[in-house]
């Protein structure tokens, strides 16, 4: 079976190097919105930061999406289908 998306453009080594570059920056945005919901629900802060849901939330989906199109180069379909499922 070939890929799902026949792109050069997923396949090259610019496209996956970008995307490494964006699930870390995508990563780093989760953690730090984690330890400031963390530091908030432990009464070290003592207002409720309304950019940290947003930084989860944000760093949360960038993830995913950055999963979902690392999997679209894959090749089979069960293989697709368990990356979406992971992503989701």
């Amino acid at each position: 079976m070939t890929s799902l998306i026949n792109s050069p453009f997923l396949a090259s080594n610019s496209f996956l190097k970008m995307n490494k570059y964006l699930r870390i920056g995508f990563f780093i945005l989760f953690v730090f919105g984690s330890i400031l919901k963390s530091l908030f629900f432990l009464g070290i802060i003592k207002e409720n930061i309304g950019f940290a849901d947003l930084m989860l939330i944000a760093g949360n989906a960038g993830l995913a999406i950055t999963y979902i199109t690392l999997s679209l180069n894959k090749k089979g379909v069960l293989i697709i289908a368990f990356n979406y499922l992971i992503a989701l």
